[in-house]
């Protein structure tokens, strides 16, 4: 089993490697397709890696900045914001390095068009906020986030990794719901061949400090008290 996740961690290593080798080292710049018969004109909202979020038009002219950023920066709808335009879910404070804004971030919050904050919230984790991938405002005033959470997941062993949980916020700061990934590993319709992977994984490199799982979007499912979650290669639906 050792030398079986040996090579795959090897595999996965001469992937990434062989990918920076490839990239080119010049890129095109501004906008370098737009056909006005077939694309919207509108803006676009973006996060860059300089910390940012900015607001372009279909010509790649910037109208607006915001000095912090989120991952990603997100919109919220004025008509659920009490008609406010341009406030936006961003992440307020992270820690150094580059990977500040995936898991290490330790609090997010809501700017206005004057990037004033407005609202911000850290949680009760000594590491912080640690959000990424995904948030949302709700009609209700209150705001989801996925976060990361430490803890021993029982179906995957004895080790402390990386779960992935989601979280409803009020505005006051109060959390007053909480869904685990880790609750819901045999909803999920893996082999026992594929969580037995999972637990050498897991076994193997000491507790995944990445996580075992990734939440890349969710989307609430309208008067439904519920959310459909896309994990990498497939969708969940949670009441």
């Amino acid at each position: 089993m050792n030398k079986t996740i040996n090579s795959i961690i090897s595999i996965f290593f001469a992937i990434g490697f062989s990918s920076i080798l490839a990239n080119p080292t010049i890129y095109p710049t501004g906008t370098t397709i737009y056909d006005p018969e077939k694309a919207w004109n509108g803006y676009v909202l973006y996060a860059s890696p300089i910390g940012k979020t900015h607001l372009i038009d279909m010509a790649g002219n910037e109208v607006h900045r915001w000095e912090l950023a989120g991952f990603p920066s997100e919109l919220i709808d004025p008509s659920i914001n009490g008609g406010k335009k341009g406030h936006l879910l961003v992440q307020t404070k992270n820690k150094a390095g580059m990977w500040g804004g995936i898991f290490s971030n330790i609090e997010i919050g809501e700017v206005d068009w004057d990037g004033n904050i407005v609202w911000r919230w850290r949680g009760d984790d000594p590491d912080g906020a640690q959000q990424s991938h995904d948030w949302a405002r709700l009609p209700n005033g209150n705001t989801l986030a996925v976060i990361k959470e430490k803890r021993i997941v029982p179906d995957l062993g004895d080790k402390i990794i990386a779960d992935e949980a989601i979280v409803e916020i009020t505005p006051n700061g109060e959390e007053i719901w909480r869904w685990r990934a880790g609750d819901h590993i045999n909803e999920f319709g893996l082999s026992d061949e594929g969580l037995d992977l999972w637990r050498a994984l897991i076994d193997h490199s000491g507790g995944l400090p990445a996580g075992f799982i990734t939440i890349n979007d969710m989307v609430q499912l309208g008067l439904i008290n519920g959310l459909i979650l896309v994990i990498h290669a497939f969708i969940l639906i949670t009441l």
